[in-house]
Order: C-alpha cells, then structure tokens, then sequence
C-alpha cells in the first residue's frame, strides 16, 4: 500500500504537468527500451512535457502503479489524465489519436525555433535531430548518431 504523502506527491504531479511521463531514466538516458519509444514519440511530437525518473525515488516507482492501477513503466498523463504505457502510446500514434489529445499543449521553445530559423537535419532511424551544431536527441543512441552526423557535416563545409 502507498503512502498517502507519497500519493498526494504524484497526484500533485499529475495535475501540474499538461504532459508527464513517469518514466526509467531520463529523456537523454532513457534507462528501459519502453521508456525510450515513449521519449522519441513526445519528442518528434515537439511538444512540452515534464518527466519523473521513478529510478530515483523507490516510493514513487511503487506508488505510481498503484495511483493509476497500471503495473509497468513508462506511465503517461496528459491533462490530468492516465494515458497508458508505451505500447498504447505507440498505437495511438500509429492511429494519430496522440497527436489528437496533444491538441493545446505548447511546443518546445527549441522545437519551434529550429523549424523557423535554421536547417534542421535527422539522423536516419533515431529520434533525434540537430539545430546547427546543437543536439537534441531522444536517446543515447540517437545522441551518438547525431553527433556523428554533426562532425560529417563540418568535415564537408
């Protein structure tokens, strides 16, 4: 059984986060492949969202499966509202409902910004992109692929 500090913790959470993402690991070192499927989606949706690495505080790692009655991480809330894990994500995704229920939730500043004001190129089968010589990578490997790319341009010009 949880806590109640430790359910008031991730109901307070929930409601003050439009989007958040319990999560293993953080966006750049997504500690589970599920974790990472669920980064790289939000992530090529461009919009803001928070995360919580239930690594980090063991009462929130039990306590959130608890609080939405769901047994795995990664865990989604939009607007206050459990979604689901990463394969309900992705079939949402595959159907375009995700980008549905995105509807009003800003766009990251550095997304926005790269497709206004400079070239932006993505690395072949990863989930990140970069802005000139700065990186924005879903993942670690998307990470090492986008740096790779960024010392291949700079060796052309």
């Amino acid at each position: 059984m949880t806590d109640p500090t430790t359910h008031d913790r991730i109901a307070k959470l929930v409601a003050d986060n439009p989007v958040l993402l319990f999560m293993k690991g953080t966006p750049l070192f997504p500690q589970c492949g599920f974790s990472s499927r669920a980064i790289a989606m939000l992530d090529r949706l461009g919009i803001e969202y928070e995360t919580v690495d239930v690594l980090q505080d063991m009462e929130v790692r039990q306590g959130i499966k608890e609080f939405s009655d769901w047994p795995t991480i990664p865990q989604l809330y939009v607007k206050g509202e459990f979604v689901g894990g990463s394969d309900i994500m992705m079939e949402m995704w595959e159907a375009g409902e995700l980008h549905t229920l995105m509807t009003g939730i800003p766009a990251r500043a550095e997304y926005a910004r790269s497709f206004r004001t400079t070239k932006t190129r993505r690395c072949s089968g990863s989930g990140g992109f970069f802005i000139g010589r700065k990186v924005q990578a879903a993942s670690a490997f998307s990470y090492a692929c986008a740096s790779a790319a960024i010392r291949m341009s700079a060796s052309i010009q």
